[in-house]
């Protein structure tokens, strides 16, 4: 998965694009999706790089499919370090629609970042 960012549109909204090589869940032409809300700890790994981890759920037609995500983020270092080494992102108002002829997916997210903090971990 490779994302580009765009820059911001005229309302100050993050554009973002998502190519996707390899194989997705096929869905039916008029699913009713629906993403839950979800939160993303983002951890300062060293100069210019992020690790992003998160547990998220969706629905496709009443069915959930429970997910797990995780990333690098590799940025330009000369944009300096995250305020605090842990970040916690808040995502909200999520909504997605299908275009199965065009083969994409279109969602909004409304998103903010507030300090995060370690979790212990036991084994």
């Amino acid at each position: 998965m490779t994302h580009a960012a765009r820059g911001l549109d005229s309302d100050g909204a993050l554009l973002l694009d998502i190519v996707i090589n390899g194989h997705m869940l096929q869905l039916p032409t008029h699913s009713d999706i629906n993403i839950k809300d979800y939160t993303e700890e983002y951890i300062q790994t060293g100069p210019g790089q992020l690790y992003a981890l998160s547990t998220r759920m969706f629905i496709i037609d009443k069915e959930s499919l429970p997910y797990s995500w995780n990333h690098t983020i590799s940025y330009d270092l000369t944009k300096g370090k995250m305020p605090f080494l842990v970040e916690m992102l808040h995502a909200t108002a999520i909504s997605a629609l299908y275009h199965p002829l065009e083969e994409v997916l279109e969602y909004s997210i409304q998103a903010s970042i507030t300090k995060g903090g370690f979790k212990k971990v036991y084994g």
